[in-house]
């Protein structure tokens, strides 16, 4: 419909307006494949922060010290699995 729309405004505005078109359903379908796979690990990550976070009833500077603690113990690890320790020695440690 737009495209019948521009080619009847003239053929200069399609020869632009087409490759945009495109290229924004090009993205849009990028995204949705790749979603899945970053969007839950960034989901799983904010979810284990949360808990961290409710654990230490709000203190962030106390959440952050845990976090940084696992850091230095594991500095290969990635953020989520860094959130992971933290939590599961605090609980264990019953902090």
């Amino acid at each position: 419909m737009v495209i019948c729309i521009l080619l009847s405004q003239g053929l200069t505005w399609s020869l632009y307006v087409v490759p945009l078109l495109v290229l924004a359903a090009g993205i849009v379908y990028y995204l949705r494949n790749n979603a899945g796979r970053t969007g839950a690990l960034w989901g799983e990550e904010a979810r284990v922060y949360r808990q961290l976070m409710e654990r230490c009833r709000g203190d962030r500077e106390r959440a952050e010290r845990l976090i940084a603690y696992e850091r230095e113990r594991t500095p290969h690890f990635d953020r989520l699995q860094l959130l992971q320790k933290a939590l599961y020695r605090f609980e264990r440690d019953g902090r």
